[in-house]
Order: structure tokens, then sequence, then C-alpha cells
């Protein structure tokens, strides 16, 4: 995404004032590099951004397009993609437009002006799973004429009507009429739409994790900057962290299920579209826990060795100085009591330090728990998405599969045509036969009357 764009982003899309002007010539703009190990698309795609109103000119669409960034590979797809706000959160009247570069989302470009568009209607509830198959069928050139088409809109309208989503292709005869195809797809199975509220469910919770794991550190930071021991902050600490372990230990078990569920369907079709979009989602949610729950995992790992060079510190002030080793094996005694021995508590300050630096021991025994469990849960987890492969979430599996999708269908039309010719045939064959056939009866019975 570019560095502008960016900045602006949040203006572009809640703003219904006025266009920002776009500073950004997409013509002018230096060609895309492909790094080393990147997987290169076929074309290069651009991401456009507008605000069209009813009553808009050409001109004025034209100065309201924003180039959001460019992609050139897969990685680069996926770093633009992740960015973009979702469909559903996109006011009226907004456009989302990928198309291939050195071609703009109108129709005055000359790659579109004798073209059309296939447009879909759909509701609120389905449009995001739509807008990312699309963009996938796109970028890995899945149309049998992708030669043809340009790119692919999403136009959200008033909440009252159904979003559409277009696909403009160049070529179209002088004589033929635009054609707008209305497509039902309320009927589709309703265990797509069941999963893709599973993974609302999880992702939300996946968040809730990763909130609770930012006031955690927020705790962290409280409880060591105060100069003596806060039980309401402690237990509010473990109050979060009581909810981060219920929380993680739900999304595990789900995608646990999803996981089985997979399985179970690859033993019967593994060429099925919907497998491949669970495989890929599946993916996305397991990659995204093990990243919160990593970060979960350094936050407590950082707590206990700050909470350990504070104790440090407390010792040395108490007369006991004590090295990293001699520490070490002090808490893993988990007794409290090695760090008072021969410590003589003269003042109600020295009183002080001790109870504090075994309110910390306490601590860190809890963190040492607590870290455990994590490693147990991390390990589970690192293990299911090592096992799942670095190709389930990019959009060259889905390329590389696409062509074989492609030539089967291919396969099955020509042998669909070549059993229709036949039949075209045996029709016509069978029309001669009883031509003959009335002509040798109609001779046969004038002979008789003669």
């Amino acid at each position: 995404m570019h560095a502008r764009f960016r900045k602006i982003w949040p203006d572009l899309v809640d703003s219904d004032d006025s266009d920002v002007e776009n500073e950004i010539d997409v013509d002018k703009l230096p060609p895309l590099e492909v790094g080393p190990g990147e997987n290169r698309l076929q074309h290069t795609y651009c991401l456009w951004f507008s605000r069209k109103g009813t009553q808009r000119a050409a001109s004025d669409y034209s100065k309201s397009l924003h180039v959001v960034g460019r992609c050139a590979s897969v990685q680069q797809w996926w770093s633009l993609y992740s960015h973009l706000i979702r469909p559903t959160a996109l006011k009226p009247y907004r456009e989302l437009s990928l198309f291939k570069q050195g071609i703009k989302p109108m129709w005055e470009d000359p790659a579109n002006s004798k073209g059309g568009q296939w447009v879909i209607r759909l509701r609120k509830n389905k449009i995001e799973r739509a807008w990312e198959n699309v963009c996938m069928a796109m970028l890995g050139e899945q149309f049998l004429v992708g030669d043809e088409i340009c790119g692919i809109v999403l136009q959200t309208k008033y909440p009252m009507t159904k979003d559409r989503l277009a696909a403009l292709h160049a070529a179209q005869s002088d004589d033929e009429e635009e054609t707008e195809v209305a497509v039902n797809v309320d009927g589709h199975d309703s265990y797509m739409d069941d999963f893709f509220a599973q993974v609302e469910e999880i992702r939300g919770m996946i968040d809730k994790v990763q909130d609770n794991v930012e006031e955690v550190k927020k705790k962290h930071s409280a409880i060591l900057s105060a100069p003596q021991t806060d039980e309401k902050t402690k237990q509010e600490l473990e109050d979060l962290m009581a909810d981060i372990k219920k929380n993680a230990n739900r999304v595990r078990g789900k995608l646990k299920g999803i996981e089985q569920n997979i399985e179970q369907e690859e033993q019967q079709n593994k060429s099925s579209a919907d497998l491949r979009i669970r495989k890929t989602q599946h993916s996305t949610l397991s990659r995204k826990f093990v990243e919160v729950m990593t970060e979960y995992n350094r936050t407590q790992t950082d707590y206990r060795e700050r909470c350990k060079g504070r104790i440090q510190r407390q010792l040395e002030i108490t007369g006991r100085p004590t090295n990293d080793d001699e520490l070490e094996k002090m808490l893993e005694e988990g007794n409290s009591s090695v760090f008072t021995q021969g410590i003589i508590m003269e003042t109600q300050q020295a009183k002080q330090t001790l109870a504090d630096i075994e309110a910390r021991h306490q601590d860190i025994m809890k963190l040492e728990t607590s870290i455990k469990e994590l490693h147990d849960m991390f390990m589970d987890m690192a293990m299911l998405v090592e096992s799942q492969g670095e190709m389930i979430d990019r959009i060259e599996y889905h390329v590389e599969h696409a062509m074989d999708y492609v030539q089967t269908a291919t396969q099955d039309t020509k042998k669909a045509l070549k059993y229709q010719s036949k039949a075209r045939r045996k029709k016509i064959m069978i029309l001669i036969c009883l031509t003959v056939l009335g002509i040798l009866a109609a001779s046969y019975v004038s002979s008789y009357f003669m």
C-alpha cells in the first residue's frame, strides 16, 4: 500500500465531503519489482478506491479515483489485501476496483469503451466471501475468458438495496446490449454460511485475546512501577490471564474441530472449491492465533525477567547481593523464605522491601505455571500450522490447481460438444430414414390402389 494512501485512507473511506486530491499518477509509476522467492502473477494489478455519487459526471468520477496500491506477486497481493477495509464496512456508493495495470476502472478507458460487464447482486452477508473469491479468481487467471477480463468492481449501495460485484470485459460486439444478470445465492448450502459464522466467532475470540494481551502489558507496567504491591491490580491481572486462558482453549478446540471436518471431507472430495476455502480460512485463523499467543508468551517471559531484576535490586538494598545463577536457583526452590534468610530487618522499610520480594516471588511462581501452559498450547498450535505447509493460504496454490480444473472443464466441454454433434447426426439420420420409409410406404400404397 502506498504510504500516502495509507495516511488518507480513513478520510477517503469515511468522508462524505469533496474528493481528496489524487496525487498518484499510476501511469508514471515505475514497474513493480518481484523479490527473490516471491511468486509472480501473470499481470500486474492496481487496486482503486472511489466514491461514486448518483449524479457524478465522468470527469468528477475520474478525479475521485485513488490508487490504493499495486501487486505483481502473490506476496505483494496479500500484503495489500491485509490492510483493506472489509466490504461490509464501506459506506454507500463506495467502490473498490481491482484492474490490470494500464486500465482504469471507468468506461472512458479505451480498453473498456467497447466492452460490457457481468453484474452480481448480493446481500450484505454474502458480499465478503464473494469479493475474496472473485479477487482470487482474477489474480489466478481462473476465468475461462481471462484475457478479456479487465477488472472487477465492488460497489456498495444504500442499505435497503443489494451490493453489486461486477466483472468488466473488454470485448463486446456493437449490436450486443449490456446484460445484467441477477444471481440468486440465497439457496446456497447453509453449511458454508454456518462455517463463515463460526469463522467470525473464532476471529472475534482471537481479537479479544489480543486485546487482553495488551491490557496485560499495561498491568505489568503498573505493577512494576508501583512502589508497593497493589492487590487490586494483581487481581485484575489474574482475571485477564484467566480470561485469556479460557478463550485460547476455546479457540484451540474450535480450530481442532474444523481441522477434523476438513480431514473427513478430503477423503470424499479433494477438489471441492468449498474445501479449499475452508482450508484457507482455517490456516489464516491458526496463524493469527499462534501470532497472538506467541506475543502473550513473550509478554509473560519479559515480565518474569523484569520481576527477577527488581528482586535482585531489592536484595542488594537489604544487604544480600546475588548473581543471576543464584537468583535462578532460589526461584526454582519455590520457597520465598530463602530470600529472607540471614537478613536482619532493622527498619520498617526493610520489612516492606522483604514483603515486596516475597510478593514478586509469588508472581514469578504463577508466571512459571502460566508459561508452561502456554508452551504446551503453543507447541500444539505450532505443529498444526507447520503441518499445513506454506501453500495453503497462498494464491499460487489455487492457481496451480486452477489449471487442472480448467483443463478438466475444457475436456468435459469438448466431450459435451462431441456428444451433441453425434446426437444431431443421429437425429438427421433417423429423420432421413423416416423420410425414405414414408416415400416407400406412399409408393406402395399408391401402387396397391392403382
